[in-house]
């Protein structure tokens, strides 16, 4: 067990994780990882391959890309709209 106290980042706080624990996870210094809350515990599990906070998958670009092609005046129209 490692105990970390936490530090104080603009209005948030953040835990600097040691080497070992991420070489552990499979995780590089500038990796991503995923949080999520279970019961009292914060819970960190390395990112799927090629996510990163504020990315979006290849598949997800290409796919957004194509339904805007193929939508782009309906959803013009629907932006102008007051409904």
């Amino acid at each position: 067990m490692t105990i970390k106290n936490l530090q104080r980042i603009g209005n948030s706080s953040g835990v600097i994780l040691p080497t070992t624990m991420l070489e552990q996870l499979g995780v590089e210094k500038d990796g991503a990882v995923v949080l999520r809350v279970e019961g009292n515990q914060i819970i960190i599990t390395s990112a799927p391959n090629g996510l990163r906070h504020g990315s979006k998958p290849q598949r997800f670009r290409d796919a957004m890309d194509s339904t805007l092609s193929q939508y782009d005046d309906a959803l013009h129209q629907l932006a102008g709209s007051d409904e």
